[in-house]
């Protein structure tokens, strides 16, 4: 367990050829995650079930059988189902939220702040797909930058989750200022 953690951590702090900033392959991200919240058991993501996610499924699955953790997925096709797709996650005892990219859906208010605010309420970290995500309130983004991870974090947030930023990735992250 212990030597998989490892080259999962030096995968996950690989360079790649980058765009000067975008989005982190999922297994990057729920790696990040999983550092930040080590007990974490299961993530619950919020699906766009009017959009195919059939490219990034997958990846997702893969994400969670590497970092150990279960991925339970809940559709939404509008916004009044975002709240029922959130109560549906919660229902599972996730111990996240993943918003694994902005569809359209989940990225829009009232959706947006809806999460951000009852994931917070109920003690669960979120983890965005962006920066803008992190200063309305959301714990952590994972995204790469001149080809190297970088994590953005909430510093509100994560004091009153609970979570400490490891060693491990304490010199790529970035605190945003939250409004």
């Amino acid at each position: 367990m212990r030597i998989r953690n490892v080259l999962l951590f030096v995968l996950a702090l690989g360079l790649t050829a980058a765009a000067p900033s975008r989005q982190s392959d999922p297994v990057r991200q729920l790696y990040v995650l999983k550092q930040l919240k080590p007990d974490m058991e299961s993530v619950g993501i919020v699906w766009n079930g009017r959009r195919s996610q059939s490219d990034i499924r997958p990846l997702i699955q893969r994400a969670g059988t590497s970092a150990g953790v279960r991925v339970v997925i809940a559709p939404a096709e509008t916004r009044s189902d975002v709240s029922a797709a959130f109560r549906e996650l919660v229902g599972n005892g996730v111990d996240a939220i993943w918003i694994v990219r902005e569809d359209g859906l989940v990225d829009q208010e009232p959706s947006r702040s809806y999460l951000i605010r009852e994931a917070t309420r109920r003690g669960l970290p979120v983890l965005a797909p962006s920066t803008s995500w992190v200063n309305d309130g959301a714990s952590v983004a994972v995204y790469e930058q001149g080809g190297q991870l970088q994590v953005s974090l909430n510093r509100p947030a994560v004091q009153a989750l609970g979570m400490t930023v490891p060693a491990s990735i304490a010199s790529r992250v970035d605190y945003v200022a939250a409004r």
